[in-house]
């Protein structure tokens, strides 16, 4: 599942889990190159509301080393502390 309604799209499938996801972003939906990612698992008896919860306390918890990792990219660096 991906694009703006990931959390939808999950929760319709039955999957068991999902995830939240740092990329570049480029014109495509969801195309570009993946910094970093965790996954947030699909507990019984979620809802929209609660999951989108969970992959958005996921995704405040990766960004600052998406960030970090980008930083990196653009000097032109691999090595990210």
């Amino acid at each position: 599942a991906g694009g703006m309604d990931a959390v939808e799209q999950a929760l319709a499938s039955g999957t068991r889990r999902t995830g939240a996801t740092v990329h570049v972003v480029t014109a495509e939906l969801d195309a570009g190159p993946i910094l970093v990612q965790e996954a947030v698992p699909i507990l019984e008896g979620d809802t929209v509301e609660t999951l989108r919860q969970r992959v958005h306390e996921a995704e405040y918890r990766i960004l600052p080393q998406g960030i970090r990792l980008m930083e990196a990219r653009l000097a032109g660096s691999s090595t990210v502390r």
